[in-house]
């Protein structure tokens, strides 16, 4: 970023001083908060699970029909049963992150206000950043079927709109046309792409005739990395530091969860005077599952 972020409340007033924002608590806590809540892609997307008590045991691909459907039963014939269909079993251990904010009495004293309020900016954009990447973790680490792109969606021969239907059009392979069963059926409704992918998907031509009104404009709500309107029936998000080349078309809802033992906090700040500084500190506990692998597709090699 080449202008620092300042802090809520104080960004309209440069005449702020240090002293000022440490006096104002409330003000920035909530600023740094809602900075990271704002660019939640694991809420925005997925499933919550609730609160947890350090870990979660979930089935993995739970099969969404019986066994077995209804019959023809004779008078006075015994009714014939069905049991659960089960998947595989899997538990995930909650793991606490956390990092503290120091701002020394030589900066409050010296009210050096644009060290701060960088050093603010920073450690926001630091906790976003590192969310999205624990969540391309954890869906690169599950077992998402793929499909290659035949070309990068911003070079010649690139194809977002063939490629995507294909992609779509996966997930009615899962039905057994013959047999008409399925033990899963999804419908995608999320389209991610890679950050950076803006300009590359929007200059298609392919995919401008699929926006009625030029939606992706700049001042459009998709440049700041959240959800913009549908392309093929999809939301398309793209998130902030996404640092994949892969599209991934998925059922949001339905491939993963989240869960918090401890929701995001900020406090602060803390008076330490043995080393004189004030402290702020962000930490929070949460888990990401795949609990439906299935439910997602990768479009592999879309950004060059």
């Amino acid at each position: 970023m080449t202008t620092p972020i300042t802090v809520g409340g104080f960004s309209d007033n440069p005449t702020a001083t240090v002293e000022e924002i440490l006096g104002a608590p409330k003000v920035l806590n909530q600023d740094i908060y809602d900075y990271i809540k704002e660019y939640d892609v694991v809420a925005d997307l997925f499933t919550d699970a609730g609160p947890n008590s350090g870990s979660i045991a979930f089935t993995e691909n739970v099969a969404q029909f019986s066994e077995d459907g209804l019959a023809d039963v004779a008078e006075f014939a015994e009714i014939p049963t069905t049991r659960v269909q089960t998947g595989e079993k899997k538990v995930i251990f909650a793991q606490k992150t956390g990092r503290a904010l120091e701002i020394s009495y030589e900066q409050r004293d010296d009210n050096k206000l644009y060290d701060v309020q960088n050093a603010i900016s920073q450690l926001k954009n630091r906790v976003v950043r590192q969310n999205s990447r624990s969540l391309l973790r954890s869906v690169q680490e599950s077992d998402i079927p793929d499909m290659a792109a035949a070309a990068a969606w911003g070079a010649t021969g690139g194809d977002p709109v063939s490629e995507t239907a294909a992609a779509i059009d996966s997930f009615a392979e899962q039905l057994d046309i013959d047999g008409n069963e399925a033990a899963l059926i999804f419908e995608p409704d999320t389209l991610v792409l890679p950050s950076g992918m803006l300009g590359a998907f929007s200059s298609s031509d392919s995919v401008w005739k699929h926006y009625a009104a030029g939606t992706l404009a700049p001042d459009n709500a998709a440049v700041t990395g959240k959800v913009y309107d549908k392309f093929m029936g999809l939301n398309v998000v793209i998130p902030k530091w996404w640092p994949v080349k892969d599209a991934l078309v998925c059922q949001a809802k339905d491939l993963a969860f989240y869960s918090d033992s401890r929701p995001l906090t900020v406090s602060g700040p803390i008076d330490v005077p043995t080393n004189e500084y004030f402290r702020t500190q962000v930490t929070q506990r949460r888990i990401v599952g795949v609990h439906n692998p299935t439910a997602g597709i990768w479009i592999k090699g879309v950004k060059a």
